[in-house]
């Protein structure tokens, strides 16, 4: 799935926030053209009329995560400095895509079936 990150939109981390992951780093804008990314996205009703209800896909900004559920991948390795999930991810964690999903699926499994 592509999609585009504008980082003027409304409503996102503000780079002042002491607390939460800023989207800017020394390189400039965090999200990047030609990288890749695991991202949740809040699916929402933006409009309707008699016949026709219209959705979009906005991030999960104050939703959940310190990243507004934008979770960069380096060089293999998931992103997710402030472990958002508590799945052991933080920053030196260095899990691989497959180890990130792995764990994020069995702590889910904890909570649906506890």
């Amino acid at each position: 799935m592509q999609f585009e990150y504008a980082p003027n939109w409304s409503g996102g981390i503000e780079d002042d926030a002491p607390t939460l992951l800023r989207l800017r780093d020394s390189g400039g804008n965090w999200i990047r053209r030609d990288s890749e990314y695991i991202v949740f996205l809040n699916f929402r009703s933006i409009s309707s009329e008699s016949s026709n209800g219209y959705y979009a896909l906005f991030p999960n900004w104050g939703v959940f995560g310190s990243s507004g559920g934008m979770y960069h991948i380096r060089n293999g390795l998931v992103f997710d400095p402030n472990d958002d999930f508590n799945i052991g991810a933080g920053i030196g964690a260095g899990l691989s895509v497959a180890d990130w999903k792995a764990r994020l699926r069995a702590r889910i499994d904890l909570i649906v079936n506890p």
